[in-house]
């Protein structure tokens, strides 16, 4: 009973973060708050200071919520996944047309 809800909690982590979408936008939002994130990971204060400091980062101190560590995270993820594909297909594109060429050459 406790392997299957463990495994089942496990799939559900692993699918949320293979996710392209997901993936992306963790990526997306740990680059936008790198300051935070590695203070929290490699700060020299004590877990809790870093923590607390990683706390205040996202929600300052006079209880407002700061919206730009969600908007702009996901304005680059949604751009992320625009991009990619176009890129992905020039590239093809670009090697196709380059095997072509080199193809005509050798004849």
């Amino acid at each position: 009973m406790i392997k299957e809800v463990t495994n089942s909690i496990k799939a559900a982590l692993y699918q949320r973060i293979s996710s392209p979408l997901y993936g992306t936008y963790i990526f997306s939002w740990a680059i936008y708050n790198w300051e935070l994130v590695l203070q929290l990971l490699f700060g020299t204060n004590k877990f809790d200071q870093r923590l607390a400091i990683f706390k205040t980062g996202l929600i300052p101190e006079d209880g407002s919520f700061n919206y730009n560590t969600i908007i702009v995270p996901f304005i680059i993820t949604a751009l992320i996944l625009i991009i990619q594909p176009l890129l992905q297909r020039f590239i093809f594109i670009y090697t196709e047309w380059n095997k072509s060429e080199g193809l005509k050459k050798k004849r």
